[in-house]
């Protein structure tokens, strides 16, 4: 804040004093000047990040304005001006200038991000699904990993066909590897060790 008033100070010397030698002529005090006063302007719309602009009355005119937080009263705010009658501008920083532009979002509406499915482990240990039962929703990812040293074949009932959900078959999965399926269809879904048929696990989908 310190660095840009010192700035800002600067050029309202330059711009009241005169920076312009007498030799030069007016052509050029004229653009002098107003490259002075874009320069003003452009630092109380200097940004580094979205989080430095905001808007609302400029502290010192009183005018509507948006930009730089240090030079914007923002308890007092000017809603058509700042973010438009439907809500269709925001205030973020381009080109570390504090920039009005059309919302994303528009009219509205929430932005939605899409959510990451949902995943659940199934650890084989000890000749066992554990745990042998789980309960979830249609979309959701299951892993099964194998930590028995002897080797594991994940597969759906009945066995040997492994029809009731064809598949939801893995190969054989040694020490340390793992196999997953993506359950999309609502049910109740048994599943078994092909090599081991004993072993034996239930999978509830719901929507």
């Amino acid at each position: 804040m310190t660095s840009k008033r010192a700035v800002i100070a600067i050029l309202a010397c330059m711009m009241i004093l005169g920076c312009s030698s007498p030799k030069e002529s007016r052509t050029t005090e004229t653009v002098l000047t107003t490259t002075l006063k874009e320069q003003l302007n452009n630092t109380e719309k200097y940004c580094s990040s979205d989080s430095d602009c905001a808007c609302g009355v400029h502290r010192t005119t009183g005018e509507c304005f948006y930009g730089n937080k240090d030079y914007v009263d923002a308890m007092k705010q000017c809603p058509d001006f700042c973010t438009g009658i439907a809500a269709q501008f925001a205030i973020i920083c381009v080109n570390n200038l504090c920039t009005q532009v059309k919302s994303q979002v528009g009219q509205g509406t929430p932005a939605t991000v899409p959510a990451e499915p949902a995943a659940v482990t199934v650890t084989i240990k000890d000749f066992a699904f554990q745990p042998n039962e789980i309960r979830i929703k249609t979309g959701t990812i299951v892993t099964w990993i194998n930590e028995d040293s002897a080797p594991h074949k994940v597969a759906s009932d009945p066995h040997p066909a492994h029809t009731d959900l064809p598949g939801l078959v893995s190969g054989n999965l040694a020490q340390g590897q793992s196999y997953s399926f993506t359950f999309s269809t609502p049910g109740t879904f048994g599943y078994h060790c092909h090599l081991h048929p004993s072993m034996t696990g239930r999978v509830i989908v719901e929507v």
